[in-house]
């Protein structure tokens, strides 16, 4: 899976370079074969074991790499709709 440094910053303030959190994520389980530079960017190609569904998804990632770094995970807010299933009509969740 790939994993941007700079997507991964819009999800949590981190501090370390991207050294440092893929060093972080290869100890806590996945581990960063390469992260080369993209732009002006860098991007980790981890390896996500079977035993790690959660840290398929950038959220997950996220996730664990706040828990790493005692940091606050802030995951951006989105609307969900629920479905009226007797009259077929979608509602905003409350």
């Amino acid at each position: 899976m790939k994993l941007s440094y700079k997507w991964l910053k819009e999800y949590l303030d981190v501090k370390a370079t991207p050294e440092e959190v893929a060093h972080a994520l290869t100890m806590s389980g996945s581990e960063v074969e390469v992260m080369p530079e993209v732009g002006s960017d860098r991007v980790m190609d981890l390896e996500i074991t079977s035993n790690r569904p959660d840290c398929l998804s950038i959220i997950g990632l996220a996730r664990e790499v706040s828990t790493v770094f005692d940091r606050i995970f802030a995951c951006r807010s989105w609307r969900s709709r629920r479905i009226n299933m007797k009259k077929g009509r979608r509602s905003n969740a409350r």
